[in-house]
């Protein structure tokens, strides 16, 4: 599953949301996902940043994003269940 959720129109800023079911981990779904998201939202969008959060131990879905360009933007914050967010960027210029 993939999602792309404007959430700041007057600058451009959009959430990403990734889900891949377990069962198909380790295949390559997820960088395709995410690698059509950005081409869609490079070539036919007006956004100039995609964002998400993404838990702090999930290490290969940090590898992923850093590997397509995204970069840390703060501190780890807590979501409502306690749980360690990363959150990261991506600027599509």
């Amino acid at each position: 599953m993939l999602t792309i959720v404007e959430t700041d129109a007057k600058k451009g800023q959009a959430e990403l949301g990734v889900g891949v079911l377990e069962k198909y981990w380790h295949n390559g779904i997820g960088t395709l996902l995410v690698d059509e998201a950005l081409y869609w939202a490079k070539n036919y969008s007006s956004l100039s940043t995609i964002w998400l959060d993404v838990l702090t131990d999930n290490e290969p879905a940090i590898h992923l994003y850093e590997k397509m360009g995204f970069t840390t933007k703060k501190a780890p914050i807590k979501d409502d269940q306690g749980r360690s967010l990363k959150r990261m960027a991506r600027k599509l210029s």
